[in-house]
């Protein structure tokens, strides 16, 4: 075999020898045997990776129980984050304002965390119900995943066709939005430390479910608010990312800390002295964590910390 061959076998099975990103199995999304839904997104593939055909609609009907389930072979799950499920009636979206949110799981989404993130598969465990806000009749359903260990997002689409659910749009064009982050400089959390992605309240949808459990926080899985900025519309208005689509940012973005040197482990965990954010030590400089208004900081040990 030749060195070429070998080059291109390994470029090919890389992916599946450290574990593949997380795709969504149920709902059937969009191209499953064509498109690579492991990637993680980027803005000129947003939304969906531009790619609208080549599965049959799963039929779903309101209030019944639907299966959230994630390829098992998948294990760089990135220990969890957070994620959220929302519906387009616009079968050819371009702007996160046409996917409007239902469901949204804060933490522990699609895996519970561990210390070690790339030796856990997802979970087989979640599930989910139409409400009868939803229109009937043919829409997108999409699956997005903040991760909590890195600056990655994900987003798989899913052909869907809804029956029992609203007859207009009235009470559809209400929910939110959904949250896209790190595609832009505009909403990019922090995600160098252990962190479960909180999106803003408004964001949340009808139905959030809070996890976070007694594991997560032996592992100091801390729960970071999103920015206020993370609400606007992608593409943002005004930024390189925009493509003349709708929306409006109408938020500042968070101020955040100027990177200072630091001598780890010397310096421990900080605490910025006027914005919330702490502080570790990486690569003699400062990392800065955004982090909410309901949690304490405290030099030297970390937060919520006595």
């Amino acid at each position: 075999m030749s060195l070429q061959v070998v080059l291109r076998l390994t470029t090919f099975l890389l992916p599946f020898l450290v574990g593949a990103h997380v795709r969504l199995l149920q709902p059937k999304p969009y191209g499953p045997n064509t498109v690579n839904w492991h990637d993680p997104m980027t803005p000129e593939m947003f939304p969906c990776k531009h790619t609208y055909d080549g599965t049959d609609p799963t039929a779903m009907k309101t209030g019944d129980t639907q299966p959230l389930t994630f390829h098992s072979d998948d294990t760089a799950t990135h220990g969890g984050g957070s994620c959220q499920l929302s519906i387009s009636k616009n079968m050819s979206p371009n702007s996160s304002v046409d996917f409007r949110v239902f469901k949204s799981f804060i933490g522990e989404c699609p895996a519970s965390f561990t210390a070690e993130p790339h030796v856990v598969t997802p979970r087989d465990d979640m599930t989910f119900k139409i409400p009868k806000s939803i229109p009937n009749g043919d829409a997108i359903f999409a699956w997005t995943w903040t991760s909590c260990k890195t600056n990655e997002f994900f987003m798989s689409c899913a052909p869907v066709t809804i029956s029992g659910g609203a007859e207009d749009t009235t009470e559809f064009n209400t929910l939110p939005n959904i949250i896209v982050a790190n595609l832009d400089e505009i909403c990019r959390p922090n995600t160098t430390g252990n962190y479960t992605p909180v999106y803003p309240t408004q964001n949340q949808g009808p139905d959030p479910t809070l996890n976070h459990t007694d594991i997560a926080q032996q592992f100091n899985v801390v729960m970071l608010d999103m920015p206020a900025a993370c609400t606007s519309a992608f593409p943002r208005s005004g930024s390189s990312n925009s493509s003349g689509s709708s929306g409006s940012s109408g938020a500042t973005p968070t101020p955040t800390p100027s990177t200072s040197p630091c001598s780890s482990p010397q310096d421990g965990f900080m605490c910025h002295p006027t914005l919330h954010f702490y502080g570790t030590c990486q690569n003699s400089n400062v990392t800065w964590i955004l982090y909410g208004d309901g949690h304490s900081c405290t030099n030297g040990k970390g937060l919520d910390v006595p």
